[in-house]
Formats: C-alpha cells, structure tokens, sequence
C-alpha cells in the first residue's frame, strides 16, 4: 500500500553535528554504550574554519572566515539495539540566537538511504509505511525529524542498514553568524522540556512481545568553540558599538600615558581595526563609523567589509 507521507514544515531549520569514530563522539559521555539507546550528531561538510578535535568537538577559526556566515552540514544518528523501533523522533536546538539550525532532509524526496528507509524484493529503494514528520519552532530555534509505521500495530521500522546507526537520520544546516562571541556554545537533543510546559522531547517508543516502551534516549552534544577576534567587537558580545569605542579609548589613553594595557591579546586584536599594530583614535573612529552606519542601515554589512568599501 502506498501511504502519503506527511510533511509538517520546520518554522527555522536544523542544526550541527560531529563526525568523529564513535570512539571520538563519545568520549565526553563514557556512560554511552552501545547497549543504550541514545541520539547523537556526525559532521558532513564544513568550509576550512572548522577543526574536528580528538573529543567530537568542532573548534572554529572566525580568522580563516572571512567574515562570511559559516554553515555547517550535520547528520542525527539514533543508536536503538533492539530494533524493534516503531517511533523515533529526534528534536534537538541550539539556545545560541547566533547560531540559526535549518534545511531537516527529507530523506523521502528524493528517495536517499537512511536508517529507517524502505525497499522492496529486489532491494531498491521505496516509500510505502514509513512515514516522515519534519518540524521545529523557529522561536526556539529546534529541529524535530520524526518517523514512524503507519500505525503502531504495523510492526517495527525496518533496518537499513546492520543498525539503526548504519545510516543517519537526517542531515541538516547550522549557520553560524560571523560576530558570534569567542565562547563555547552546543547543539543538544531535547530529553526535557526546556522552552515550555508540555515542549515535545526526543522518543523512541518500541514494541517487543507485545511489551510497548517509551524511551527518552541518552545523547551526546554537539560542542562548538568560537575562537579569534572579532575586528571591532572588543568587549565580546557579538556587537560592534559605541561601548567597544569606548575601550579603545580608554586603552589608548592609558598606553599613552605611559599606563599598562587593559586590553588581553583577543581584545587587542579586536581594537586594532585597521591592521596598523596600533589601538588608537583612528580605531575608535572607525567603530563609531561602523556603529553610525548599522544602525541607520537594514542589512548592514559586516565591519570590515565596511572598511573596505566593497558594499
């Protein structure tokens, strides 16, 4: 039988993953073992700025950027040992407004291999009774990709694959805003409701001799490191403004007095906008330029393209 599949469309879009072995994703959740039912990310394509440590973690060079948003591609894997699934749903956000989660795969249009998808006789890809759920709430900038049997009582999901973690889930795109703050931020499954009173979690509800269960699966996050100044940003809160030159004032009064710098070395970076090795008036004009024009301006560019005048 052929059965419509439904789509509910994501209000924001989806997120970030790792892609160590197993052996690198799990080294931060040592109580994660294969015998658990747990969800986590993998890495699929990220530009040159990105680094995978030994940990699963992705450290990011905002030097190598070029001041250009940075997106990532991550697939969502489940790891269910009893295969006998018959509802999965990954939901997972990311509580950073810097960083914006979209584009959850359909992996049924076009058909593509993943956990859970269907074939017939001869081993080709169909879509028959499983069917797909794609979601999110945009204001809270979550992810959800659901799959199920067409009703519980029409058996397990089938495996393709050895496991349900042979193939991902989903994949989909987490776009980094180049003025994110230095810091560390994660992209992390929903197991509790965080947002709101009856919020919808991850779940994998399974069936075995007529034994029905609902599981809220362990997970590993996905953690960023934001790393490298950002020209103008000085006090690190994602903004270039009339505060940031307003340090560079005072470090510049104070150095040139004779005074020690109050700057560390990320700050003295960030100050030093036009490259000269100097922090001083000129740099704290070229922030309130910057902040003037922003703030009169819809769909400002960035900093220092506006330097540059290439806009």
């Amino acid at each position: 039988m052929n059965t419509a599949k439904r789509i509910i469309s994501a209000g924001a879009a989806a997120l970030i993953c790792i892609s160590p072995a197993f052996s690198n994703v799990f080294s931060a959740s040592a109580a994660i073992t294969d015998e658990n039912t747990y969800m986590y990310f993998s890495l699929k394509n990220a530009p040159e700025c990105v680094t995978l440590e030994e940990d699963g973690s992705l450290t990011i060079d905002r030097a190598l950027s070029g001041g250009e948003p940075i997106t990532i591609t991550a697939d969502v894997y489940v790891n269910e040992p009893t295969m006998a699934a018959w509802y999965v749903s990954a939901k997972w956000k990311c509580s950073s407004g810097f960083i914006k989660l979209g584009n959850v795969v359909d992996p049924t249009n076009p058909l593509i291999p993943f956990a859970y998808a269907e074939t017939n006789v001869n081993g080709e890809l169909i879509h028959d009774n499983v069917l797909i759920y794609i979601g999110g709430k945009a204001e809270y900038n979550s992810l959800a990709f659901t799959c199920q049997m067409d009703g519980s009582l029409s058996g397990s999901l089938p495996i393709y694959g050895d496991t349900s973690s042979s193939y991902p889930l989903t994949s989909f795109d987490a776009v980094i805003n180049p003025n994110t703050p230095c810091g560390d931020y994660d992209i992390h499954f929903l197991t509790y409701a965080e947002d709101y009173t009856g919020q919808m979690i991850s779940e994998v509800n399974t069936k075995i001799d007529g034994e029905r269960e609902i599981i809220t699966p362990r997970s590993v996050p996905l953690i960023l490191h934001m790393t490298g100044a950002n020209p103008g940003d000085v006090n690190n809160d994602g903004l270039v403004d009339a505060t940031d030159a307003s340090d560079i004032l005072s470090e510049y009064a104070s150095v040139s007095t004779g005074g020690e710098s109050i700057l560390d070395p990320v700050q003295l970076e960030a100050a030093n906008t036009n490259g000269d090795e100097l922090v001083d008036a000129v740099d704290a004009s070229n922030v309130l330029l910057y902040y003037s024009y922003a703030a009169t301006t819809e769909n400002a560019v960035g900093f220092m393209k506006f330097l540059s005048g290439e806009y």
